[in-house]
């Protein structure tokens, strides 16, 4: 078994080595090999910071490892740990950590993330004892193409080049995960819609900001302002997006804090249904 650092030559061997790993995860992952190159790259994966395991030149597990800043330090992001069923029980995830980790700190990353199942009580304790302390839990909603809004109260929405950060900073009571962050939606910038809520009733102002990725049916951050919500900004920003879809596509909006009690309400008034659950954790490095 040999434990290496990744190469760009890699690339093509880690869509089928997901497809294999995650083939019986408790929620359904099975991306084209378009959808998972774009998961990679608003990820942020960084080839030259991940690891693979490879028995007899088969990639057998990799660990893809994203950098940049979090919370005003340099940090490491697990996108994904995967390890094909004829391989596991054999502490390869551990191992490649162990790998990753050192040369992570030495580069001068001080903190490394992740997000595991809540209902993945193994994995929970194998990276508790890995030094990983919980942090935030994390809902995913769904949100069946049937209940989609199709209007909604005295807002204009109109469609923008690009995201406004500031803007939709204001906006939130909450910091987006790593894959909903800014820093994720500047990086996918393909496929992107950029949605504005504005209020007909307050010279225009905008009061409202959505991102969505049609292809997958994401809706990666949702807004609006404190004083205008409950008044049907975010419903106009959902039925402006329901357009972007296919007909029969759910939507669905990942990584919602389980205290973020404006955006649980939204959501569970619109008939969503939680499909995972997550828990944020991160360790130092």
């Amino acid at each position: 078994m040999e434990i290496r650092t990744l190469t760009e030559a890699d690339r093509p061997l880690l869509h089928p080595l997901f497809l294999e790993a995650f083939g019986d995860y408790a929620v359904a992952l099975r991306p084209d090999a378009g959808r998972f190159a774009r998961m990679l790259v608003r990820r942020g994966v960084a080839l030259e910071r991940s690891v693979g395991a490879f028995d007899g030149g088969r990639l057998v597990a990799a660990m893809a490892v994203a950098v940049g800043d979090w919370l005003g330090a340099p940090t490491a992001y697990d996108v994904f740990t995967g390890v094909v069923p004829s391989h596991r029980g054999r502490g390869l995830a551990g191992a490649l950590l162990d790998h990753a980790a050192p040369r992570l700190a030495a580069d001068g990353y001080r903190r490394f993330l992740l997000e595991v199942l809540r209902d993945n009580a193994p994995a929970i304790r194998a990276y508790e004892r890995a030094g990983f302390v919980a942090g935030r839990r994390l809902e995913c909603f769904e949100l069946p193409a049937a209940e989609l809004p199709r209007a909604g109260g005295p807002f204009e929405v109109v469609e923008l080049e690009r995201p406004d950060p500031e803007a939709a900073r204001a906006f939130a009571d909450w910091r987006p995960s790593w894959q909903n962050s800014d820093d994720a939606v500047r990086r996918g910038a393909e496929g992107r819609v950029v949605l504005a809520a504005r209020d007909s009733a307050d010279g225009g102002r905008t009061v409202g900001h959505a991102v969505l990725y049609p292809a997958e049916a994401d809706l990666a951050q949702l807004a609006v302002a404190p004083a205008h919500r409950r008044r049907g900004a975010a419903t106009a920003l959902l039925a402006a997006a329901r357009k972007h879809l296919a007909p029969d596509a759910a939507l669905r909006a990942g990584n919602v804090p389980a205290d973020a009690a404006p955006d649980l309400a939204l959501w569970r008034a619109l008939g969503a249904r939680v499909f995972a659950s997550q828990q944020e954790m991160e360790r130092a490095l």
